[in-house]
């Protein structure tokens, strides 16, 4: 694999964790087998762990996109790029671009941002974007043009759920009903397609 893409978000009861990921492959059987992870709630799932997209280059390299990825030290290093992003390794802004390295794992590139959500602690929850590669050259170079699609993705993303979140506030507003009642049961965490 030579570079994996990933969805990571923050999940109130099992912590940072990917939830969608993209990989490129040359085992036709990673392109059919299901997810190994087993579902922690709605909120750490995405496609579902049967379901496999799979695209193909016109010089033959096959793009896997699923909710885990088949090797078990890269889902390692991937939930470790998870926690690192969006708990430690978080720009200054708090929404934003940064590069780590790792010579013994890899290489990371992270694009952090919020997502507006009326059940979650503080109306918001945390999402990442990350590039994990070997080499770090390549990723040093390609770094802008990763960085400026991750922040359109993350653009995209925060519009569809601010409409979810405007709707929902107009049914009722969750600050003043927390206010109100001083109820915080946040509940579990919601999957990506309920925010968006």
């Amino acid at each position: 694999m030579n570079a994996i893409v990933g969805l990571c978000h923050f999940c109130e009861a099992h912590g940072p964790r990917p939830v969608f990921c993209t990989f490129t492959t040359d085992n036709e059987e990673h392109t059919t087998e299901s997810s190994k992870c087993t579902v922690q709630c709605h909120g750490c799932t995405s496609l579902g762990p049967e379901t496999v997209l799979v695209s193909k280059d016109d010089d033959g390299t096959i793009f896997c996109s699923r909710e885990t990825v088949p090797n078990t030290d890269v889902t390692s290093f991937l939930r470790q790029a998870a926690i690192r992003s969006i708990t430690c390794e978080v720009s200054w802004s708090k929404d934003g671009g940064v590069v780590y390295f790792s010579d013994t794992q890899g290489h990371v590139l992270s694009f952090t941002f919020q997502l507006r959500d009326t059940r979650a602690r503080g109306l918001k929850r945390w999402f990442s974007i990350v590039v994990l590669m070997k080499d770090k050259m390549l990723l040093l170079n390609i770094s802008p043009v990763l960085s400026e699609h991750m922040q359109k993705i993350s653009k995209e993303l925060q519009q569809l759920a601010d409409v979810v979140y405007d709707n929902e506030q107009k049914i009722c507003s969750q600050r003043a009903l927390r206010l109100r009642t001083g109820r915080n049961d946040f509940g579990q965490s919601r999957s990506l397609v309920q925010l968006t």
